[in-house]
Order: C-alpha cells, then structure tokens, then sequence
C-alpha cells in the first residue's frame, strides 16, 4: 500500500513524525497542495506564498537526497484525494494536525469523512502540544509529555512510488500560481535550511542582547530569535528548538542563561495560544465580549493611512513601514499598533486583525487573533490596553533613531521634537490625522463605560 506524506504547515525533515513513520513504507508519496480556497480565505498573502514556496524548494531538495521528491498540485484536496484513489486505490496518508481558522477545520473534516467512506487510514499526529479540534484542558501535562517525545531523525532514504498519478508536478509549479493581495517583500528566507542556520544563529550570537533589546524597535530585529516565522510554516519543531535550547542551558560553558529562559518560557507559551483557535475557531469573526459589537466601525480613509504609515505620529507610522519592510515587529509595538487602531482610531478589529494577518509572515492563527481581542480589551475581565503611542515612542526609542531610520523626512529632526515635530513651527512631517490627546480621552471613556455594563454571553 502506498503511504502519502501530506505536508501543510511543516515543511521540514527533522523531526516529522509523519515522514518518519511512512519512511518504512516500499512507496512512498511526498505531497504538498495548494489549495485554492485557503489563499483566498483572507488571512493568507503573498508574502506568506513567497515564504510557503521557498520552504517547498528547500523540502524538495531533501527529498531528492532520500531517492524520492516532493509532487505539487494547485487544487482542493478532496479532488486530489479522488486522483490517488484513481490510481492507486486505498492508500494510507501522514500529515500533522494543523491548528487554524474554521475554514482549514472543515476542510480537515471533510478529508476525515472521505478517507474513512473509501477505507483509507489517515494518521494525524500532533505538531505542537496541542490536537486539532480539541480542548486538551491539561495542557500543561500534555504540553511537557510531548516535549519528552523523541526527536525523530530525517530518513536516510525515502523509496518512491511505482506508478505516479496524472496531475502532480515537482515543486517549480509553485512559481505558477498567484494567490491574491498585494506583493510584499520578505528579508527572511523560508526553509529548513534557512531555519536551521537561524537557530545557531541566535544560540551563538543574538542571545547576548536578547533580553536588552526585546522592547527597542531599533535593535530588535537584530537581536531577536527571528524563529517565529519558521515555527509557523513548520521549518523547525517546537520539540527540537525547545531541546536544543535546554541543551545550551545545560552546557558548561558560559551562556546568556537568563535570555535562554525567557526564549524557553515563550516557546513552552507559543502552545498555549495556538490552542486558542481550536477552544474558539470564530475568534477571527466574533468578539469574546459582544458589549463591544457595533462600537467601532471603520473610517476608510484612516483605514488606509493607517496601513500606509501615513498617520502623521512618527512612531506609528515608522513602525508601520518597519512592518511593510521586514513582516515582523516585536511583540510590544505589534501590541501598540493594535491598539492604536482598534481603541484610538476605533477601526473594526476584524479589519484590523485581517491587515496584520496578511503582514506578519510569522501569523499564526491561534496567537494572533487571540492578541488581536486581547489589545482591543474583548477579554471581558481584563482591562483596555490603551497605549499612549507618545509615550511608546519617548521610552522605546528615545533618541529617535528608529524613527530616523524609517521616515529619512525627519533625519534632521532633533531627539527633542522627533516624537512630536506638530509642535514645532515648521512641522517638516506630515500633520497627524486627528487631534490625539481629545480622541484618544474620548474614546477612553466611551470604551471603559460599556466596560462597567453587566457581561453577557457569547453565542456561536
């Protein structure tokens, strides 16, 4: 019997439980599908398929090295499942659970029903320390068993399959297909390879100033981990990062321990709100504290200078064109950028959420929608993070150079008046879009009144 290798969001070697277990199989059947309808969905970009194809690429190519290689199709899965069938009747199937939006969840059901109406076993094993479609509600137990799970080694070969079916192509078909939004950029190159040298990056180098230059805009990208991107598209395991980061708290020689348990914690954490999605898969759609539906609406206009980075407030808009130039932000400026539209600008936090999906090339659903209710206060018993982006400015980069480093309008603008250049005389930005300090104490009020109303339920 043939055994498929269906891989989604794990476009790895090490440590891939489904390649390892069809690794014993006399065929084997590496496979990867583009499906239509998860681009189009809306939380998908084009950035997201440049890092998804290079991570196709690089998988091929350690495919080819085991005597066998990747076959790529761009259609739904059910149409692809019936071509297998067609050539080689039952066949067995691989894949990890995938943790995603209602749309990736009912497509995984509907796979489940026709592989069971056509007798054909289909293993699903856990990619993180959470199951797709459940709520472990221990967590944290099955969390730590998981993370004693072994390591699973890359296959020192891969046999191929006797007879290929009609319709699948290696891995250059990819350049083929054009999901929909706009192009941006990546600086970070998707792959196992690139994740792995990633990885030893960060454990020789970047961990010196990890902890220093976490909250600092202009030193962050330099000093971060950059690994979020590659646990998303399943470059590199938790379970592998997770022990090889113990493996360095471990070590006699002298390491940065204090920035090695933080990145730990944030990598034991990232399970935490992946399973967030599976608890809630309407979390992109509906709000957890429905007192707040109806109070924003979207303003088109300041939608669109908002996305622009063209606000007239300097911090924001840097970070803005930061965010269009890298695909990433540390965590505190992700969190003032949502903040700032969905509780000063009070833009629609779905709109909001959905923009910064498509930006983030390390989006993950479960984490960022959950961030996404958070920052604009739906979590009913916790407070509104208002943030006071004047404030973010003058203590994360106060001297400016951040700024400087985005908007070359203010190189010459002095530490002094870089934050807050409206002030000056001759302003040499552009004027901010709202009058700040009124709006923001307005919509303060408006939101921590409905705040003190009674709670009500949320219906799904």
């Amino acid at each position: 019997m043939v055994h498929v290798v269906w891989f989604k969001r794990d476009f790895r070697t090490l440590d891939h439980a489904p390649l390892h277990a069809a690794s014993f199989a006399d065929e084997v059947f590496p496979l990867a599908v583009i499906e239509p309808s998860i681009w189009d969905a809306g939380d998908l970009s084009k950035r997201h398929y440049q890092f998804v194809k290079e991570s196709m690429h690089d998988l091929d190519q350690r495919l080819q090295k085991m005597g066998n290689q990747l076959h790529v199709r761009v259609d739904e899965m059910i149409p692809v499942l019936e071509t297998l069938y067609a050539t080689w009747g039952q066949f067995t199937m691989h894949s990890h659970m995938e943790h995603g939006l209602s749309h990736t969840y009912e497509r995984d059901k509907a796979v489940k029903a026709w592989m069971d109406a056509h007798q054909c076993r289909w293993t699903e094993t856990p990619g993180f320390g959470v199951k797709r479609g459940t709520y472990v509600g221990h967590r944290p137990s099955f969390m730590k068993t998981y993370l004693k799970e072994p390591v699973y080694p890359v296959p020192r070969s891969l046999k191929s399959v006797n007879k290929v079916p009609n319709g699948f192509s290696d891995s250059s078909i990819l350049d083929g297909y054009t999901p929909p939004g706009t192009l941006a950029s990546n600086p970070l190159k998707g792959g196992e390879t690139a994740a792995i040298k990633q990885a030893n990056s960060f454990f020789q180098t970047r961990t010196k100033t990890y902890l220093k230059h976490m909250t600092k805009p202009a030193y962050s990208f330099t000093s971060s981990s950059l690994l979020s991107a590659y646990l998303t598209w399943g470059n590199i395991s938790i379970k592998s990062l997770h022990k090889a980061t113990q493996n360095h708290l471990d070590s006699p020689e002298k390491k940065p321990k204090k920035a090695l348990q933080s990145f730990s914690s944030r990598v034991y954490w990232h399970c935490h709100f992946v399973e967030k999605v599976e608890m809630k898969p309407w979390i992109n759609t509906v709000s957890k504290d429905p007192r707040y539906e109806g109070v924003r609406t979207t303003n088109e206009e300041w939608f669109e200078r908002f996305k622009k980075g063209t606000t007239g407030f300097p911090f924001v808009d840097a970070c803005m064109r930061f965010l269009h130039a890298k695909a990433w932000l540390n965590f505190r400026q992700r969190a003032m950028l949502t903040s700032f539209a969905c509780n000063t600008l009070l833009l629609d936090w779905r709109d909001v959420g959905q923009f910064l999906a498509q930006s983030w090339i390390d989006y993950e659903p479960g984490i960022h929608w959950s961030q996404i209710q958070m920052q604009s206060g739906l979590i009913a018993p916790r407070h509104i993070p208002i943030y006071d982006v004047i404030k973010q400015s003058k203590e994360t980069d106060p001297d400016g150079v951040f700024i400087q480093s985005q908007i070359p309008e203010l190189a010459a603008c002095s530490s002094a008046n870089i934050h807050e250049p409206w002030k000056l005389a001759d302003n040499p930005y552009i004027a901010p879009m709202i009058d700040y300090d009124a709006i923001l104490n307005e919509n303060k009020e408006k939101l921590y009144a409905i705040k003190k109303l009674p709670e009500r339920t949320v219906h799904v």
